[in-house]
């Protein structure tokens, strides 16, 4: 089918795209203040006077709720992150009736997804200036993907600067986005079960405009997931929901979950609505 304007699109989803930016943005700015809180609260005790003696002790005692907090902050955000990637899918797939091949390479080049969704994600300017026919590196792309996009960048990233992103797709045959193939929603056997992406480790990090993505591995699942954060990873699902994918997981439960075609539910089920 040959690819509609992204323009035409994003009017007849503007709305919709406004309320969920500005959503995840306040979200986000609740989530900052209530880290920027936690951390001026340790100062805050010395200058009422607990002094020499006992600061040590408050601080021994308020670190491990600080780092609590500060952990579940970053988790939230990049929840938030995610869950609008998933929306822009939904979106590209309403206007297209299929997700983009991961590396699509119908118009000259290999395009990532991550380029595809900018329309989606209010960042046409970038998109505009994007030229599909030449590859992410070239040099008339490198203006665009030198540019930090905030939407792909963790707050697990110590690079605030950093054009890479861990936020990637997973991968390879029978998942719900192949490298050389449109797969649509509809395509899959329970949107609610399957994962779409995922919040990589940071050595799997790429630059968010080169089309490279995690590599299903149906022999060891969790390879390359797991490490950016204590306990597991986030990922978003093809409903447009994210969840928290605990190390602990069975790898055959994580290969039902990436698979578009899997039936394996109450397993499922049992991993993704755990604490």
């Amino acid at each position: 089918m040959a690819e509609r304007t992204h323009d035409d699109v994003h009017v007849l989803r503007r709305d919709d795209g406004l309320e969920m930016n500005r959503e995840a943005v306040g979200e986000q700015q609740r989530l900052a203040c209530g880290e920027v809180r936690l951390d001026v609260l340790l100062e805050h005790v010395w200058l009422l006077g607990v002094g020499d003696r006992h600061h040590d002790d408050v601080c021994a005692l308020l670190l491990p709720a600080i780092q609590a907090a500060r952990e579940a902050a970053r988790r939230a955000s990049a929840s938030v992150q995610l869950r609008q990637v998933a929306l822009a899918a939904h979106v590209y797939n309403d206007s297209f009736q299929n997700l983009p091949a991961t590396a699509d390479a119908s118009k000259g080049a290999p395009v990532s997804w991550r380029v595809k969704f900018l329309p989606y994600l209010e960042q046409s300017y970038l998109y505009d200036q994007y030229d599909q026919s030449q590859p992410w590196d070239s040099a008339k792309n490198r203006a665009i993907s030198d540019r930090k996009v905030q939407i792909y960048h963790d707050i697990n990233d110590p690079d605030i600067n950093s054009t890479k992103t861990y936020f990637l797709a997973v991968v390879g045959p029978g998942t719900a986005l192949e490298a050389d193939k449109p797969v649509g929603l509809g395509q899959l056997h329970d949107p609610s079960r399957t994962i779409l992406f995922v919040e990589a480790n940071a050595d799997r990090a790429v630059p968010w405009a080169e089309p490279k993505d995690l590599e299903y591995n149906s022999a060891e699942p969790r390879a390359g997931l797991g490490d950016v954060r204590p306990g597991g990873f986030v990922a978003a699902f093809a409903d447009g929901s994210t969840r928290f994918i605990h190390n602990s997981a069975d790898p055959d439960v994580l290969k039902a979950m990436m698979s578009r075609d899997d039936g394996d539910n109450g397993r499922v089920d049992a991993e993704i609505n755990s604490p």
